[in-house]
């Protein structure tokens, strides 16, 4: 049966391409112009997708990169930028997006195709910085820590401008003011390990995403986290 399966994809072959040829007698279904390939053994698509594999014992730690044609580790920076990491999409293929390991929020951009954090200038004009809505849309807002000559950096805590990483008056004295995943607002935060906080999309089945990352900006998800 299986003589005769292949002799049927060479001959779907004559008329294809041959990246999608050598799939098909590989055991993979591949959706031209898609980023989905299904295979009966991953491994194999990748090692056939990215030859280089071939001497690689690790493969499962790889994916397929489709905008160059290239297999990165995952969870390392590979193809994509500032603030950014390649995840695994499936047993195939990875894509860019913001670092989900970040405690502060970060928010890609697509024309520049990086990720930049909250209440900093990333792509805004001059003497504004980076928020976000309560809907997660990010938006560009007057910056009122903006001082020409700063060498710190200042972020708002209850209506003062207030230097990130120290102390602060209703703060305990194991606290400082600091960023933790999941919320918006820099608050006071012990020196103590923080807790591993779950960002899933709303619905069944749920996903990663954290508000805005690729996937959020996109909506594929609606990214619950605390505005205030």
């Amino acid at each position: 049966m299986q003589d005769i399966y292949n002799i049927i994809m060479v001959s779907i072959c004559i008329i294809g391409s041959a990246i999608v040829c050598l799939l098909l007698v590989q055991g993979a279904t591949v959706t031209e112009g898609s980023s989905e390939r299904i295979s009966r053994d991953p491994s194999s698509t990748l090692k056939t997708l990215c030859p280089n594999l071939n001497r690689v014992t690790n493969v499962n730690s790889y994916r397929y990169n489709e905008h160059d044609r290239s297999c990165y580790t995952i969870n390392s920076q590979g193809p994509c930028g500032k603030n950014m990491l390649f995840y695994s999409k499936d047993e195939v293929n990875g894509y860019c997006d913001c670092n989900k390991d970040s405690q502060r929020i970060l928010i890609h951009h697509a024309a520049t195709k990086q990720c930049y954090f909250i209440f900093q200038k990333g792509y805004c004009k001059q003497r504004q910085w980076l928020d976000v809505t309560r809907e997660g849309k990010p938006i560009c807002t007057t910056n009122p820590c903006f001082k020409t000559k700063r060498t710190t950096e200042f972020v708002l805590v209850k209506g003062n401008c207030t230097e990130l990483g120290k102390s602060y008056p209703s703060c305990q004295s194991n606290e400082k003011i600091e960023f933790k995943a999941g919320s918006r607002l820099p608050k006071c935060t012990s020196s103590e390990p923080a807790s591993d906080f779950g960002v899933f999309s709303i619905g069944v089945p749920a996903s990663p995403c954290p508000v805005g990352s690729v996937n959020a900006l996109g909506g594929l998800c609606q990214p619950p986290f605390d505005f205030d």
